[in-house]
């Protein structure tokens, strides 16, 4: 079994040019021929969470909001029968800003157990298109 890592130093500002981005990845990781068939894809992050209610929904971005969260993303695609999963850890940091604990951060509500993983959908896309086009 072969396995790949890609880092990334910044991702773009917009959702939509995200999912290029690893569109045009998976294509890239798919005709460089190193990887053969695709199985399962990760994808970690930090980023920020602000915490919200369905009648008080955050009204700013999470990175702008001084109650944020600071966290840690786990995503994972399994290709064969698309299954997703997906951990959410906060990272509590010390005076020195050093992480000094992770805590993961359970789901709750009536979606707990939906997961959706757009970026990773993106790569698998762009890896899947661009082996259906050397075989055809």
């Amino acid at each position: 079994m072969k396995y790949l890592i890609n880092t990334f130093r910044e991702m773009p500002d917009t959702h939509q040019a995200r999912a290029q981005m690893m569109d045009l990845i998976g294509r890239t990781f798919a005709t460089n021929g190193r990887i053969g068939r695709l199985r399962q894809v990760f994808f970690i992050c930090e980023g920020w969470m602000s915490m919200g209610r369905k009648e008080n929904l955050p009204k700013i971005r999470p990175s702008e909001d001084p109650d944020r969260l600071e966290v840690l993303i786990i995503s994972g695609l399994q290709v064969e029968g698309n299954k997703k999963n997906l951990i959410l850890f906060q990272m509590d940091r010390d005076n020195q800003n050093r992480l000094v604990d992770l805590r993961e951060i359970k789901p709750s509500g009536e979606r707990a157990g939906e997961v959706e993983v757009p970026l990773l959908d993106a790569f698998v896309k762009g890896f899947q298109g661009a082996i259906r086009e050397q075989v055809s």
